[in-house]
């Protein structure tokens, strides 16, 4: 992969039909487009939310080339990120052909992810 093609990261989430659901992702992704780049952070929602990651991906394809890191803001691999999303990444490799993509393991199988948590506990149970 070139170096001047520009990764994107999407912080994908299930989803709700409750809009006061989204909010604090919406949130988070704004802050952390603060922090590195509101170009390449993104949000992504599986069902009921938008931007859907079909959507999102359609307008990544428009920016031009990209390497595209799909995060899944799960706390482990269920159904739909074992079933559901890997034909959505099939068919956008086939659709998409100046776009990679990569899907990360979910937040809850990330070290930094299980590291926060001890942390957490660890503080609570210091209360």
């Amino acid at each position: 992969m070139s170096s001047t093609r520009p990764t994107h990261v999407i912080l994908f989430c299930h989803g709700s039909s409750d809009p006061q659901w989204s909010e604090p992702f919406r949130v988070l992704t704004r802050s952390l487009q603060d922090i590195y780049d509101k170009n390449k952070v993104h949000l992504a929602f599986l069902e009921r939310c938008e931007p859907s990651l079909v959507t999102l991906v359609e307008h990544i394809a428009k920016q031009g080339p990209a390497h595209v890191k799909i995060l899944p803001v799960f706390l482990s691999s269920g159904k739909h990120l074992r079933e559901d999303v890997p034909p959505m990444i099939k068919d956008f490799n086939k659709q998409y052909q100046d776009l990679s993509f990569e899907t990360l393991p979910p937040v809850g199988q990330q070290d930094a992810f299980i590291k926060m948590l001890e942390t957490l506990v660890g503080q609570h149970l210091g209360d």
